[in-house]
């Protein structure tokens, strides 16, 4: 149904005066009583028109008063929506509020013999509480009337050299991520026709993640490999292997260097008779120099990437999507974090490879 229209002004009535005086002409007589007949014949119809507008007038006008109703709700809806998004905003910007300043005038781990001021916060079973009342010494944080448990961003930090990883206060939770340095390419002066030279490997991957509480102490050491120097110019000389990345007592190993080999790759890693620590290393982590036999570049996805190697001709160093890439041609220096070196066959130097890294979040 479609909303009613307005329907305008009201229809116009005939006027009705006295019927006229006997008096005067005939003719003029009859022609005057003929006109007020006519008048009074015309004036039920004139008032169902009369009728049929009002009914018309009062429906626009029940219209009009259930629009204006229904306006009234949506603006007074709309206005509490905007009431309660603003209260909203103003309790998150108070609770915001609460926790930086509870931040800044953090105490520590939780001591029950000490009296806590509102605004203080303290750690507490790996969480975070800011006092909110006066409420006594040896009141345990709990979120609720005395304690408000304060929610905290993840912290981030890159090494790229060694250096010293400070643990945020409160945090549960550690994740990180290393990768080892690349090895150097080899140099080689004098040529064997079908001996293949390769570049250095890629450094490892290694991730993990770890309860905060594992971490024992407030700072911890942050080792990055260094990457391995490629063999020496104008000598038929081995790269050197790539430096191990070390934190909390986890490694990723560095490359090996780049060697001459008489058939397929020796260099998946720095020398390792065996697989120790507390976790495996996946060899898929960590990338070999490409293949001279086979010319198969030494891919990675997340460690580095080896260099290229030379058999009869180059073959270019492998790529990885998150590490460092391999050198790609003659001589090449990896990228870091861990790409290795490309092997020189023509006399010059063989290339550097890439340093490690380590990554840390904490939440």
């Amino acid at each position: 149904m479609s909303d009613p229209t307005n329907p305008g002004t009201p229809p116009s009535v005939s006027a009705l005066g006295p019927f006229p005086p006997r008096t005067g002409a005939e003719d003029t007589y009859d022609a005057d009583m003929d006109a007020a007949l006519d008048d009074l014949e015309a004036l039920p119809t004139e008032q169902n028109a009369v009728t049929t507008w009002q009914e018309g007038a009062l429906t626009y006008a029940e219209f009009i008063q259930t629009t204006l109703e229904t306006l009234q709700t949506d603006v007074n809806a709309s206005t509490g929506a905007n009431v309660t998004a603003a209260e909203a905003a103003q309790t998150a910007a108070e609770s915001a509020r609460d926790i930086a300043e509870g931040f800044a005038n953090y105490q520590g781990d939780y001591d029950a013999g000490t009296f806590y001021a509102i605004g203080e916060s303290v750690t507490y079973l790996g969480v975070v509480y800011i006092k909110k009342s006066a409420a006594a010494a040896g009141t345990t944080p709990v979120d609720g009337a005395d304690w408000q448990a304060a929610a905290q961003p993840p912290t981030y930090q890159e090494f790229t050299s060694s250096g010293t990883w400070t643990k945020p206060a409160g945090v549960q939770w550690v994740y990180f991520e290393m990768i080892g340095a690349g090895g150097g390419g080899r140099s080689q002066t004098a040529l064997s026709s079908n001996v293949g030279y390769t570049g250095g490997a890629g450094g490892e991957y290694v991730q993990r993640r770890i309860l905060a509480s594992e971490l024992v102490g407030d700072t911890h050491t942050v080792v990055i490999g260094s990457g391995g120097s490629g063999g020496a110019s104008g000598s038929d000389s081995d790269g050197g292997n790539g430096g191990t990345t070390t934190f909390a007592g986890y490694s990723a190993l560095g490359g090996r260097g780049g060697t001459r080999s008489a058939s397929g790759v020796t260099n998946l890693r720095a020398p390792s008779s065996t697989i120790s620590g507390p976790y495996q290393r996946p060899f898929y982590f960590a990338a070999a120099a490409t293949d001279p036999y086979s010319g198969s570049p030494g891919n990675a996805v997340y460690g580095g990437a080896g260099g290229g190697s030379y058999r009869n001709s180059y073959f270019a160093g492998g790529t990885s999507v998150y590490g460092g890439n391999g050198g790609l041609g003659s001589g090449d220096n990896g990228s870091a974090p861990g790409g290795g070196g490309a092997v020189s066959a023509a006399g010059g130097a063989g290339g550097d490879a890439g340093d490690g890294r380590v990554r840390i979040w904490a939440w």
